[in-house]
């Protein structure tokens, strides 16, 4: 006996072959209907039925500059529609105190600063002239980084790592009496 499949019946291989015959007309319709007039049948097509030294244009041109001014006086990706003002208020001068100089990466290429600022900290690479805050680097060495803002001059240095201290002995009686070690 032979496994039953979904399209043993015979009405469903006639509408499943009829189906394909439809289809078939419709792709063939397409591919012979003649072409409207001017319309080529790909780019390449009409670049190649066209002289190379016509002076006719293609049929577009783009509209001048002022045409768009619409789009710029109302963006549409701004939720009051009106453009952002272009002289805002001076940028607000970061407090030195709240830079942390994490470190510099020096190659004979180029000098980078890590540097740590805000809250939460952000890491930021930093480069000579590069601004952090209204703060400008001026220079990067292995220990320090020169930032200024006016005539303001800050250092900054890595901070102070807590001095490891020496373990303390531990009393007598906190060791076992069979392990502790022989004073010879």
């Amino acid at each position: 006996m032979a496994p039953s499949t979904p399209f043993a019946s015979p009405a469903t291989l006639t509408a499943i072959v009829a189906l394909c015959a439809v289809l078939g007309g419709v792709i063939y319709r397409e591919l012979s209907a003649p072409m409207e007039a001017g319309e080529a049948a790909t780019p390449l097509a009409a670049a190649a039925s066209k002289p190379a030294n016509s002076a006719e244009p293609d049929g577009f041109t783009a509209p001048a500059a002022q045409a768009y001014s619409e789009i710029s006086e109302r963006p549409l990706f701004s939720p009051n529609r009106r453009p952002v003002p272009r002289h805002t208020a001076p940028e607000a001068i970061g407090a030195v105190s709240s830079f942390v100089f994490a470190g510099s990466v020096i190659s004979k290429t180029e000098r980078v600063a890590l540097v740590q600022h805000g809250h939460p900290g952000k890491l930021v690479r930093l480069r000579e002239g590069d601004q952090l805050e209204g703060w400008t680097v001026v220079s990067i060495d292995a220990d320090r980084v020169v930032i200024e803002h006016g005539s303001e001059r800050e250092e900054l240095k890595p901070r102070e790592k807590a001095s490891p201290t020496s373990p303390r002995p531990l009393p007598a009686d906190a060791i076992p009496a069979g392990r502790r070690p022989d004073p010879s």
